[in-house]
């Protein structure tokens, strides 16, 4: 995953993460956010696809936003926070499950 890295950007000595999308025409890296990564194939590539089924429409963004703000927060980052605790008493908490509310 490096070279990708690397061949979109020489001179890169950051992180690699995944997912990344890829451009194969421009050798680049377009994104490397999974939440802009999934909002870009919600529409995106609509030209090349009879699909138009839209996961993100207008009337719901607020609400969509909320939710995966919630999620990321509560349970994706909460994973980290978990492994970057310096003491189990402090940082371990009850688990909330506001994340999964509306």
């Amino acid at each position: 995953m490096h070279q990708h890295y690397t061949r979109a950007n020489s001179e890169y000595s950051g992180r690699v993460t995944v997912p990344v999308l890829w451009d194969s025409q421009r050798e680049t890296i377009v994104s490397n956010e999974s939440s802009e990564i999934i909002r870009m194939f919600n529409s995106s590539f609509n030209e090349f696809t009879l699909v138009k089924t839209d996961y993100y429409p207008e009337d719901l963004l607020e609400e969509i936003d909320l939710i995966n703000a919630n999620i990321y927060q509560n349970l994706n980052n909460g994973v980290y926070r978990c492994g970057f605790a310096t003491s189990q008493k402090r940082d371990i908490k009850s688990p909330s499950p506001d994340y999964l509310t509306a």
